[in-house]
């Protein structure tokens, strides 16, 4: 059982920390990572970046029962855990295996997880354009 848990930005070593000393040795945590290469002042500077920002995934298989869930809520640099995970199993699911099949052998995720198929429509969902259709040339 997958849970989504956003984190305090300088905390996160402590919060796998807690959560690793509440629950036990099993739980699993993924983070996408990306490393961002750009020039600045005349050399090239690597970043490493979560894809996600401060979010992170946690695994365990006792999530879905309500107690369980209720040791880590106190954790040490833990924001919240995001609501209807319980629902949303199969697109976290999904999303964490395309992650993982577009990682390097760095584990860092690559360009091609961002590419869009060119010639395809495309919808805004939201926004001033909201229903408008349009091609990505």
């Amino acid at each position: 059982m997958w849970i989504i848990i956003k984190h305090k930005k300088k905390e996160l070593n402590s919060l796998k920390r807690d959560i690793f000393n509440k629950v036990g040795r099993d739980v699993k945590f993924y983070i996408p990572m990306l490393n961002l290469k750009f020039f600045d002042k005349k050399k090239i500077v690597n970043l490493n970046k979560p894809l996600l920002g401060d979010y992170i995934f946690c695994h365990h298989p006792n999530f879905n029962k309500v107690n369980f869930q209720n040791l880590i809520i106190y954790s040490r640099g833990l924001k919240y855990i995001l609501k209807d995970y319980l629902t949303s199993q199969n697109e976290i699911n999904v999303f964490i295996e395309r992650c993982v099949s577009f990682e390097n052998k760095n584990g860092f995720i690559t360009q091609d997880f961002f590419d869009f198929k060119n010639n395809k429509k495309f919808k805004f969902f939201s926004g001033p354009f909201t229903n408008f259709v349009f091609d990505l040339v």
